[in-house]
């Protein structure tokens, strides 16, 4: 089931208050044409929009809106990891294959780094983050932490 946790800065003194940022778990991805016909998407003229730009410079798999009610084919699935050093989130898109059939096959089996390319510190998964939780990038105060789902089926 899809996943994901919002943080958000509840430090008054600080100047990123009530603000954050979202860290989600493996999300399925999907050819962006069939994403771009869902009809739920086509109601959101401004995502939709935002899809069919990034359709023509040539993006193939966009993360699918759940939940997935036409359907769209899972073909991988996107993996977020923090960075503590650099506060910052990588996203990794690992593609289904003959090797790689299933979303645990991805995170054991992807080719998905585990130290970061720009400081070379461990990165930490989806529920590290939620385990360990994050602290603000400016006043280093913990992060609130609010988690949600979606179905994949309606």
């Amino acid at each position: 089931m899809p996943a994901g946790c919002e943080f958000i800065c509840e430090n008054k003194e600080c100047k990123c208050h009530k603000t954050g940022f979202i860290v989600s778990g493996p999300w399925a991805l999907g050819r962006v044409e069939l994403v771009i016909e869902n009809p739920v998407v086509k109601k959101m003229e401004d995502f939709r929009n935002d899809l069919i730009k990034r359709k023509k410079e040539g993006v193939k798999y966009v993360c699918i809106p759940y939940p997935n009610d036409i359907n769209v084919p899972v073909d991988g699935y996107r993996i977020q990891k923090w960075c503590p050093q650099c506060k910052c989130i990588w996203n990794y898109d690992v593609m289904l294959s003959d090797t790689i059939k299933t979303v645990e096959d991805v995170l054991e089996k992807g080719d998905v780094p585990v130290s970061c390319l720009k400081c070379s510190s461990k990165l930490q998964s989806f529920q590290e983050v939620l385990d360990e939780g994050i602290n603000c990038p400016h006043c280093t105060q913990p992060l609130q932490q609010n988690r949600w789902f979606t179905k994949e089926e309606a």
